[in-house]
């Protein structure tokens, strides 16, 4: 009968090993192992350790829930142990048996029987198996009691230790570093071939360079083939720059080379293609000679590729494989309305809008290069800044170089000024050299505004005779209210500023869309060559009723060809209805936006 311990309570930690006992008195019941059975989901634990009456440590660890719990402890008793030991036997014989290693014996009993088995023939087996290990037995003859052995059942005596085997030949360690410490036979890879390591301690030894195959350190193993050379294959420079155009070299076909694009642009000029496109540039462009002439013909006016596909659309009423929409090239202003448009200008030439962007204003003359004695701060009276404006560029004429500081100030009075920026750069001499401002300065909106520069002392440079300046020594610091002016005719510094543009807004006129929109894309073409931002430097809206109500797209460019880039965007249509569709082009920031074309479609 199973002997069980039941006295107390067991708490369990799921994924530990460690048994705590509530009640329990494991040591004074002289419990020297077993498994314990929680009434719990979870596994049975067998006990590695006891520690005292309540601490014990299983051999697994316990996989149910965290708890406390009912249990039972299964002794270990000396029949317990007997039946794992006995169990543990014929573990062994059956695997031996399965792999055949053991030898086949006839009866199997207790040592005590082998004596009824004495009067067997030769070669009789006989395996006593209540003994460990098992002890096999062998009648060496016919005569009755005439046993060999025991022998040891399953396990022969041991062999002599083999020859030891060879040193691997290469132990692979990828690519070559420097700083690798590698040893001997160790093998690495670099520049095409492989190496084996002839040295322990091989560290920041370069490997052999082309053609060389060995070093003190390195052993070369593999290498890659030669470059081929047989029918088919193509063999090109040694080195060319990137994007240059590859024509044969020989009749061969099998060898390259590398053309600069000066010399392509010259064979492009003397050399016609084929006659089907020849053909179909002619009944375009009245029949040019070459390609380079179709090119030229192309771009005259500002046309390019992309602009000859608006052109085509704009003739059709749609872009390429557009139904529902039109397309505007801009070869006039028909297409614009102008009393919802502001700050543009049409350039009739070129088919384009930019905005409006007014005149530099510079010094009526440049003047004479004169020694001049110390440093003063001189402002030219005769060029009155545009109020509200925005200046993007300051200049100065030179024909020396020098260390130049250029003004902006306002007039307070004969003898108060506002400095309201100062600029520092080199001037490079040779004439006029125009500084680009960090940032756009914004001219006030009221006030007499004018540009100065300072003169440095015992400095040769250019003055002309203004007529009428204002003059203070010393370089004048930026500040609102410097006293100490002095208005006079005298001489002024050859100085001139340039505005930037103006923000344009340029609105379509309406077309009629029969039903209403509820999804509207536009294409909008850029003939600039600005780095820009949509958004940020220009923003289009599309209108279904009439401009009434406007919403924005976002755009994003989508190509750039020779010069010419396509902004495109689709959104989904809300708000107010209508069925007369428009385009807007908002500029920002000030800058000089060359708009081309545009393509609005509506579905």
């Amino acid at each position: 009968m199973a002997d069980y311990y039941t006295t107390g309570q067991v708490t369990l930690t799921n994924g530990s090993a460690s048994i705590v006992g509530v009640g329990t008195a494991w040591a004074i019941a002289n419990i020297a192992g077993g498994t314990i059975f929680a009434e719990a989901a979870g596994n049975p634990l067998p006990l590695e350790t006891i520690a005292d009456d309540t601490h014990a440590t299983a051999a697994i660890k316990w996989t149910g829930p965290t708890g406390t719990y009912e249990y039972a402890l299964l002794r270990a008793t000396a029949f317990s142990e007997q039946l794992e030991t006995n169990s543990n036997i014929m573990s062994r014989l059956l695997v031996g048996m399965e792999a055949g290693t053991i030898y086949r014996y006839d009866e199997s009993g207790d040592l005590a029987e082998k004596a009824t088995y004495d009067a067997r023939p030769e070669d009789f087996g006989f395996l006593a198996i209540d003994v460990n290990p098992a002890q096999l037995f062998i009648k060496a003859s016919d005569a009755s009691g005439d046993w060999a052995g025991p022998f040891s059942y399953g396990t022969g005596p041991q062999g002599d230790q083999g020859p030891v085997g060879p040193a691997a030949v290469l132990i692979w360690r990828g690519a070559y570093s420097g700083a690798t410490t590698y040893a001997k036979n160790d093998g690495v890879r670099g520049s095409g071939r492989s190496f084996i390591s002839l040295q322990d301690a091989n560290t920041g030894h370069a490997l052999p360079v082309f053609p060389a195959t060995s070093n003190a350190w390195w052993d070369l193993t593999a290498e890659k083939g030669a470059d081929g050379m047989g029918t088919g294959d193509v063999v090109g420079p040694a080195g060319t720059t990137d994007d240059t155009p590859a024509f044969f070299d020989t009749a061969t076909g099998k060898l390259l080379k590398s053309k600069t694009l000066a010399a392509f642009k010259t064979w492009l000029a003397t050399t016609a293609l084929d006659v089907s496109f020849d053909n179909s540039v002619a009944s375009l462009l009245g029949a040019p000679a070459t390609v380079q002439a179709a090119l030229n013909t192309l771009a005259a006016a500002g046309k390019n590729i992309a602009l000859l596909s608006l052109e085509v659309a704009d003739l059709k009423g749609q872009r390429m494989g557009m139904v529902g929409g039109v397309a505007d090239s801009f070869d006039d202003q028909t297409g614009i309305l102008a009393g919802d448009s502001s700050s543009y200008a049409y350039d009739a030439a070129n088919d384009w809008f930019s905005p409006a962007q007014p005149a530099t204003l510079q010094a009526s003359g440049t003047g004479s290069n004169t020694a001049s004695g110390g440093e003063f701060t001189l402002i030219d009276r005769t060029m009155a800044i545009a109020i509200g404006t925005q200046i993007r560029s300051v200049g100065i004429y030179s024909t020396t170089a020098y260390s130049a500081i250029f003004k902006i100030v306002r007039r307070v009075s004969s003898t108060v000024y506002d400095i309201l920026a100062s600029y520092s750069f080199a001037h490079p001499g040779g004439g006029w050299y125009d500084y680009v401002l960090p940032a756009l300065f914004a001219v006030p909106a009221s006030g007499t505004i004018y540009a100065g520069a300072t003169q440095p002392a015992s400095t040769n440079l250019n003055i002309y005779a203004s007529g009428s300046r204002a003059y203070k020594a010393l370089d004048q610091a930026v500040g609102n209210g410097v006293t100490g002016f002095t208005e006079d005719t005298g001489n002024s510094l050859p100085t001139r500023v340039i505005y930037a543009a103006t923000n344009m807004i340029l609105a379509s006129v309406a077309y009629a869309t029969g039903a209403v929109p509820s999804t509207m894309r536009v294409a909008l073409q850029l003939a600039d060559a600005l780095t820009l931002t949509p958004g940020t430097d220009f923003i289009v809206e599309v209108s279904r009723n009439n401009g009434a109500t406007w919403i924005a797209v976002t755009m994003a460019l989508t190509s750039s060809f020779l010069g010419v880039k396509m902004y495109e965007g689709t959104v989904a249509m809300s708000g107010a209805t209508g069925t007369n569709a428009r385009w807007r082009l908002r500029t920002l920031n000030y800058l000089g936006i060359i708009a081309s074309g545009v393509v609005l479609q509506y579905s």
